[in-house]
């Protein structure tokens, strides 16, 4: 088992990273066997937010060319970025019909970890541009939202919507919400006409901060919910993909 944490002393300390550094870790977890090469490769985080992924890989893997991109850079990512000796892409993103700003064959590795749900564009139209961009047996490393995970189906017996992002939508912040989640059956039957899926996992990242530490009830469902995810991955929280172009 790869045991190499996720490296964050250069990475944001915000409340973001904090929030979802346990999904992180265990993603991270699962790739870096695949990167772990001795020979250079040109990777790219795709959605980067903060940056705090593309500057841990940076740092664990310097002889790595690194580029992170996104539709706008987060508060001091552009700064944090350049420290780290990583090329940033600002305005990266997908137009119906257009082509990503990206020569053809350009990357070995894509990251593309908690981007797909935030996308209205027609998936196949962002499957076959990942793939475009990546080399040939290139690797795609996505992660999104279960839509199926427990906590989901709950909220839907009490007639709840359970992509609490969706709400962000009428806030006057005008948040990008997450307008699609999906399932695996979903994901994998749009990944195999562009990609071989060499890894598939479903993760628990729930723990004990945030909501649950601040909702009495979930307090008291936790460890419940817990064993409930060990014995049936399905109902874990996160999808994750390792694929390879075909």
């Amino acid at each position: 088992m790869w045991e190499q944490p996720l490296n964050t002393s250069a990475a944001s300390n915000c409340s973001y990273d904090k929030k979802h550094m346990a999904r992180y870790k265990q993603t991270m977890n699962l790739v870096f066997p695949y990167i772990g090469s001795l020979k250079p490769l040109r990777i790219l985080d795709f959605g980067t937010g903060t940056g705090h992924v593309a500057i841990s890989i940076k740092n664990s893997f310097p002889q790595h060319e690194i580029i992170a991109g996104d539709v706008t850079m987060w508060d001091n990512s552009l700064e944090k970025l350049n420290d780290a000796g990583i090329k940033a892409i600002d305005g990266l993103k997908f137009e119906p019909g257009k082509s990503l700003s990206v020569p053809d064959n350009y990357f070995d590795a894509v990251f593309f970890l908690e981007v797909l749900e935030h996308i209205i564009d027609d998936p196949r139209h962002i499957f076959a541009e990942l793939n475009r961009i990546l080399r040939k047996d290139g690797y795609l490393f996505l992660t999104t939202p279960n839509i199926a995970q427990l906590f989901n189906r709950i909220m839907l017996l009490f007639g709840k919507q359970p992509q609490l992002y969706l709400t962000a939508l009428t806030e006057s912040k005008g948040a990008r919400g997450h307008f699609r989640e999906w399932t695996a059956a979903e994901l994998s039957l749009l990944l195999e006409g562009f990609f071989r899926t060499r890894q598939f996992k479903f993760l628990d990242t729930m723990n004990t901060e945030g909501l649950v530490r601040r909702k009495k009830w979930l307090r008291i469902a936790y460890y419940p919910y817990k064993f409930l995810c060990y014995i049936k991955p399905s109902y874990r929280d996160t999808i994750v993909f390792i694929c390879q172009k075909q």
